[in-house]
């Protein structure tokens, strides 16, 4: 978030930032942020949030190519949404196919 002079944050401060500031945040490390294997995220474990986009794919492919394709199909997917509140859209690249998941989170069985 340099454009809030907070470049440089560990993934467990840049959640509440995002939160308090209203904003949909979009990740590439998913797995900190929505949680997993009983835990939750540092985003899904607060009781609101304003939304969670990752877009997940090996790391050998996260450049800028790859990321906005996952990118764009998050735009389509999210569409005329009025909010995200308490959502998470997953993007996962899986050869050359990308799967599409949306579901709620904090209520997500970890």
């Amino acid at each position: 978030m340099p454009w809030l002079g907070q470049s440089g944050l560990k993934d467990w401060e840049l959640a509440p930032l995002a939160i308090s500031h209203d904003m949909v945040l979009v990740t590439n490390n998913s797995k900190d942020f929505r949680g997993g294997k009983g835990r939750p995220g540092h985003t899904t474990k607060e009781q609101i949030h304003p939304g969670l986009v990752c877009l997940n794919c090996d790391p050998r492919l996260r450049e800028r190519r790859a990321l906005t394709q996952l990118f764009e199909i998050a735009l389509d997917e999210i569409g005329d949404a009025a909010d995200l509140i308490n959502t998470v859209i997953e993007i996962t690249l899986d050869g050359d196919e990308a799967q599409v998941r949306r579901y709620a989170a904090p209520e997500l069985n970890y």
